[in-house]
């Protein structure tokens, strides 16, 4: 496609970058190795968009592998470091991989039958096993072209074997450590797809067509209460992030069964939140303005009024819906999502999800 930079690489080797900084030009360093980080953070988000539509859609994705940065993201913390010196202390600790890893080294390596380092992030890991899906997508495609429906040569096929084999086993290998958390930063997120994973199924079995209870949505439904409650911290900046969902959908809405499956998934988690979630103190000032979670935080105040939220709770306001909170809130939400679904009706998937939260039991 050309949106994203070629296969040679003009970033700054690590080995040319010093251990040691000193105070005067450590800021400038680091606002330029953050600059080149971005660059390629959002260069990897496009390719992860594109595998995204190339998933549901089933057709091949039109990011080219040789558009992709040559290295992969570096650790979640040295990108969230807060200054210079956080910054030029934890660069100088981490390890090459944790900087980020040469993206051909990883992947040779691994298809080499060589185990993951155990320092490599929890997102360069989901990269590498998109990458190879790519390259799995693509021999599918000369095999289609392989048969005698096309070209006919049987030997093309033949040939694919080994590799195919090798990529499979390289996969799998990369898709096992993944379930394997080895920081607190991705033991939080291995939390949060597991409520993620209660609340989906929580709504599917909502709108199964049994009338008898379900002991496992039962069980779901506590198990989701207890993680949301016990960290309401993380629970309101999750629920935040899924508004954030909504509000770019509400700004930029691209019809696509992504868009729907993102839209879906940010409206049932709000909803979830709101009813199992940790709910406003008794003290909390009803009189006060609740805040509003689908702000971009480029609204004067937004971000610091967002902050206090998260941290400290309150009452809050998605859309038209003033109090989240309120006994009608979650019927008011659930109309807010089925609105926005139909509006993408084209793709045949919305009704279904329409149906799951016309389904869901909001009031008991």
């Amino acid at each position: 496609m050309g949106i994203l930079k070629s296969r040679v690489s003009t970033e700054v080797e690590d080995e040319d970058i010093r251990d040691a900084l000193t105070v005067a030009n450590a800021t400038n360093e680091w606002l330029r190795w953050k600059d080149q980080e971005e660059e390629k953070r959002i260069a990897w988000s496009v390719f992860e968009y594109d595998c995204s539509l190339c998933t549901l859609t089933s057709k091949r994705g039109a990011v080219d592998l040789t558009e992709l940065p040559s290295h992969l993201p570096c650790a979640e913390p040295l990108w969230d470091a807060p200054s210079a010196q956080a910054w030029n202390a934890l660069h100088s600790r981490v390890s090459l991989t944790a900087r980020g890893a040469p993206t051909s080294r990883i992947l040779r390596n691994l298809l080499a039958g060589k185990e993951v380092p155990l320092d490599l992030p929890a997102w360069s890991k989901r990269l590498c096993a998109q990458y190879i899906g790519r390259l799995l997508w693509d021999l599918k495609q000369l095999d289609i072209m392989a048969t005698n429906e096309y070209l006919k040569l049987p030997s093309m096929s033949a040939a694919q074997q080994h590799t195919k084999s090798m990529l499979l086993h390289g996969l799998n290998t990369i898709c096992e450590s993944m379930y394997s958390p080895a920081t607190t930063a991705e033991l939080i997120h291995y939390n949060a797809d597991e409520a993620m994973d209660l609340i989906v199924h929580i709504f599917r079995t909502s709108a199964s067509q049994t009338k008898s209870p379900d002991p496992s949505a039962v069980s779901a439904r506590r198990r989701l209460g207890a993680i949301l409650v016990k960290n309401p911290q993380k629970a309101r900046n999750l629920a935040w992030h899924a508004a954030q969902i909504i509000a770019v959908a509400n700004e930029y809405l691209v019809s696509a069964p992504c868009e729907i499956m993102r839209v879906f998934m940010g409206y049932i988690f709000i909803l979830a939140f709101a009813k199992f979630g940790p709910q406003p103190s008794s003290d909390s000032n009803l009189d006060s303005s609740p805040v509003r979670l689908d702000l971009s935080n480029r609204v004067a105040g937004q971000k610091a009024a967002i902050a206090t939220w998260i941290q400290h709770g309150g009452y809050a306001s998605i859309g038209l819906v003033k109090n989240v909170y309120n006994n009608g809130g979650l019927n008011a939400i659930s109309h807010e999502a089925q609105t926005m679904l139909r509006k993408l009706r084209y793709w045949g998937l919305a009704k279904k999800f329409i149906r799951i939260l016309e389904s869901f039991d909001l009031m008991d």
